[in-house]
């Protein structure tokens, strides 16, 4: 039987630039992503054929 993972990815302080190599990467390979309305704009360029799952701040 084969398993998922979860990640959890910090996308740093709100600009690309200061995204690690590797949280670029776990978005690039993810099929789902969740988050916050504000992040998800934030890497829009990445999520192109995934899931996503928008959530506001107060969820």
């Amino acid at each position: 039987m084969s398993h998922g993972k979860i990640m959890l990815v910090g996308i740093g302080p709100g600009s690309a630039e200061h995204m690690t190599a590797r949280a670029r990467a776990a978005i690039v390979e993810a099929d789902t992503v969740i988050g916050y309305v504000t992040y998800i704009k934030l890497v829009a360029d990445l999520l192109d054929g995934k899931e996503i799952i928008r959530k506001s701040m107060t969820e």
